[in-house]
């Protein structure tokens, strides 16, 4: 895991690689998951790729790690609170309207696994402003 994690802060095609490979080891193992999310730093290194991703693979960049946060949050509560937490959702709401389609749908995939914890469907959720892009995807 942390050889992977490490991966992340490369400046080439294997930096935006990790990400999605990280998503798919961890995305059947809600162990992994729980454990990934609360005792490393992936969370603050996939908001570090949303907010300023690599400039040559923009959207595959931001791709990766929307993915990776989705296997992150889609079975533990604990795990959507720290994304959450980490004021990831603005973030989502931007990729919900820039970039390729297939940005835009791991965004949409990233809001459903958030949107099961009712708590943050109540507040981060609701109040970012998600609504109107998610509806105005193509």
């Amino acid at each position: 895991m942390n050889t992977l994690l490490s991966l992340f802060s490369e400046k080439d095609e294997v930096g935006v690689r990790a990400p999605l490979v990280m998503a798919l080891h961890i995305s059947d193992d809600e162990h992994l998951q729980l454990k990934v999310a609360t005792e490393t730093n992936i969370i603050q290194h996939l908001h570090d790729i949303l907010e300023r991703p690599n400039p040559k693979l923009v959207d595959q960049s931001r791709e990766g790690a929307l993915s990776c946060l989705t296997a992150i949050g889609n079975i533990r509560e604990e795990c959507r609170k720290a994304i959450i937490d980490a004021k990831i959702v603005p973030l989502i709401v931007n990729c919900l309207t820039t970039g390729r389609m297939e940005t835009k749908l791991g965004a949409c995939q990233c809001a459903r696994s958030l949107s099961r914890s009712v708590k943050a469907l109540r507040t981060v959720i609701i109040d970012s402003g998600i609504a109107d892009p998610l509806i105005s995807v193509p």
